[in-house]
C-alpha cells in the first residue's frame, strides 16, 4: 500500500512539475477579424444638457463574431479633445478618469458578464453612454467645439479609439 501511494505522489509530482514555468490558460479572446465599430455623438435631454455618445458594430466577416464585456470597469470610455487636435495631443476629459474620481470602486469584477452575438452581415449597437454636459466641462474646460472619441472595452473588440465626431458643448 505504502509503495502505490509513493508511486502515485511520484507521477502526481512529475505532472506538476512538467507544467512549471508555462502559463496555461483556457481563455481564447474571439477573433475580430472583419469587424468594424462606428460611434456617434449629440447633445440630448430637454434643457439640451446631456452629452450622448452610441457605439454601433458591424460584422462584415464571413462568420459570426463575439464581443464581451465585464464589470470590471466601464464598457466605454469617452475621450473630449479641444477643437481639431491632433491624434496624438491628451485629451482634455476621458470619462474613465472621471468615473474613478467621482464613483466607489467596484467591488465586484467579473471578466465576462456580457456576450454579443453578430451574426455575419449583421450590425447592432453594442454600448451607450450618456452624461451631463455640466460634468463634462466641470470646473476646467469653457464652452466651445470638442473633438470626441470612443474606446469600447470589450475583448472582442480591440479598435482603439473611435471617432464620435465633433460637438459644441455649453452648459445649458
Amino acid at each position: 500500500m505504502t509503495c502505490c501511494k509513493t508511486a502515485c505522489l511520484a507521477a502526481l509530482l512529475a505532472v506538476a512539475t512538467a507544467s512549471c514555468g508555462r502559463k496555461v490558460t483556457s481563455y481564447q479572446p474571439p477573433p475580430v477579424d472583419g469587424l468594424r465599430l462606428f460611434a456617434i455623438s449629440r447633445i440630448t435631454g430637454g434643457a439640451r444638457d446631456s452629452l450622448y455618445v452610441r457605439v454601433s458594430a458591424r460584422n462584415d466577416a464571413k462568420e459570426q463574431r463575439r464581443l464581451e464585456s465585464g464589470v470590471c470597469g466601464d464598457p466605454l470610455t469617452i475621450r473630449v479633445y479641444r477643437g481639431e487636435a491632433s491624434r496624438r495631443s491628451t485629451p482634455a476629459w476621458d470619462s474613465a478618469l472621471w468615473r474613478r474620481a467621482t464613483d466607489p470602486p467596484n467591488q465586484v469584477c467579473l471578466t465576462v458578464a456580457i456576450i454579443r452575438i453578430l451574426h455575419a452581415g449583421t450590425s447592432d449597437d453594442v454600448a451607450a453612454f450618456a452624461i451631463p454636459v455640466r460634468a463634462v466641462l466641470g470646473d476646467t474646460l469653457s464652452g466651445g467645439r470638442y473633438r470626441l472619441t470612443v474606446v469600447l472595452n470589450s475583448s472582442g473588440a480591440q479598435a482603439g479609439e473611435v471617432p464620435a465626431g465633433t460637438i459644441d458643448l455649453r452648459v445649458p
